[in-house]
């Protein structure tokens, strides 16, 4: 696990770091970031989403699935409650407000959680993790947007339900159909889907370079957003589970998936919606490094709990 954790840093280092030099070397500009950026929600996405249903289908682990999409829904929509509630007595315009709870919220399941998953539970893991994304693109791509248009009441009403959602839900049936589409369908799709991990990187690479760098360990709002998102939250949700008979395996994967640090669409969108980036970049920079030390620790808990 500590290699595993190593090298997944190493990566992520390397393509934000690539990121950042093409930033200084005036490669990337302001506009082709913005075009990258577009390109990554709107083509890349939708593509990395339906690729996930290509997967084999098990019988047996389709309850699991259920169980997973269940509880990781009721989390998203208890947390995204109350901080709505708490974000009333934070002081700050709601273009920061919005970004500090999807920061909080919403986790690198994606990139970083996968990887973990196969390393702790095998290929069944994975089926696990793709219901737990699943409820995450419904939320983020309806409330977790929703929450960053609502300075334009308009255009946040017209995107609470998008192609994304549509996308996602497709997904699933796909998934559960008893047959499925010729495999180099599926296999062009991941190979699209693939792009959405690096162009992330390279933007938030490119958003460090225009941003002191010491900011990233002097702003209390991302201390903050590390110790809820990578100690407090996955260690409720821990307790919770403990008090009902779930099966290991899906609990550990649940706490797991909660404990990752801030997922790095929240930079992608919160650019797209002209919200407080520097503040995204800041928080999904910071919880990145600290994984390091916090997920050894949340396993650990794991381990002990159930």
């Amino acid at each position: 696990m500590g290699n595993q954790l190593i090298e997944l840093f190493g990566k992520i280092t390397l393509m934000m770091g690539f990121g950042f030099i093409l930033e200084k070397v005036e490669i990337i500009t302001e506009d082709m970031k913005s075009n990258f950026s577009k390109f990554l929600m709107e083509a890349v996405l939708p593509a990395s989403i339906l690729a996930s249903a290509f997967q084999p289908f098990e019988k047996k682990s389709f309850l699991g699935m259920t169980v997973v999409f269940g509880v990781s829904s009721l989390y998203y929509a208890i947390t995204l409650g109350v901080l709505i509630l708490v974000s009333k007595k934070i002081k700050g315009d709601w273009e920061f407000k919005s970004v500090l709870i999807n920061l909080i919220v919403f986790a690198n399941v994606g990139f970083i959680g996968f990887p973990l998953i196969v390393e702790l539970f095998g290929q069944k893991g994975i089926l696990y993790g793709v219901a737990y994304n699943v409820s995450y693109q419904i939320f983020f791509f309806s409330l977790g947007i929703y929450l960053m248009e609502l300075k334009d009441k308009t255009k946040g009403e017209k995107n609470f339900f998008n192609k994304i959602i549509v996308i996602s839900i497709f997904s699933v049936f796909l998934y559960v159909l008893p047959f499925r589409l010729p495999n180099f369908i599926g296999s062009s799709l991941s190979m699209i889907g693939s792009m959405m991990v690096p162009l992330s990187m390279i933007i938030i690479g490119w958003e460090i370079s225009r941003m002191d760098l010491r900011s990233i360990f002097t702003d209390k709002f991302s201390y903050s957003v590390s110790l809820i998102r990578l100690i407090i939250l996955p260690i409720i949700v821990c307790l919770i589970l403990s008090a009902f008979k779930i099966n290991k395996s899906v609990a550990s994967i649940i706490v797991l998936l909660t404990a990752l640090p801030s997922g790095s669409l929240t930079v992608i969108v919160s650019e797209e919606k002209k919200c407080d980036t520097q503040l995204a970049v800041r928080g999904v920079a910071q919880t990145t490094l600290l994984m390091l030390v916090s997920i050894p620790i949340i396993l650990m808990i794991i381990e002990n709990v159930f």
